[in-house]
């Protein structure tokens, strides 16, 4: 019997395809990718705007404190300066400031999707 392999998520391919087919507009992987940025933005700046700091980006204790079995061994605990690093990282590849509010700063790829 002949399997054949899936891929295991989906991507902005996908849900551009979905929005073509939902609203007979045909959407591009592009404008998909770019209505993703802004709620992700949008999403920033309401957690800002309800007093979310940079070192609420972190993971439960116990992803610190407990080492976890996998199948080529253990997987020994997270650290939290390696992590708050990667946060870093991550927030300066957004453009985002650690810090400050950022309600009054425009969305780059505002108006991406098409009515």
């Amino acid at each position: 019997m002949h399997q054949t392999t899936r891929p295991q998520g989906v991507g902005p391919e996908f849900y551009a395809r979905a929005l073509t087919a939902v609203t007979g507009h045909p959407y591009t992987e592009m404008e998909v990718m770019k209505a993703a940025s802004n709620i992700w933005e949008l999403q920033h700046q309401f957690n800002l705007r309800e007093g979310e700091k940079i070192g609420d980006y972190a993971f439960p204790d116990r992803f610190y404190e407990e080492a976890l079995p996998v199948q080529t061994g253990i997987k020994f605990p997270l650290q939290r300066d390696v992590i708050y690093k990667v946060v870093q990282r991550y927030f300066r590849a957004r453009e985002w400031e650690y810090n400050s509010r950022q309600e009054d700063r425009p969305l780059k790829n505002r108006g991406s999707l098409k009515k």
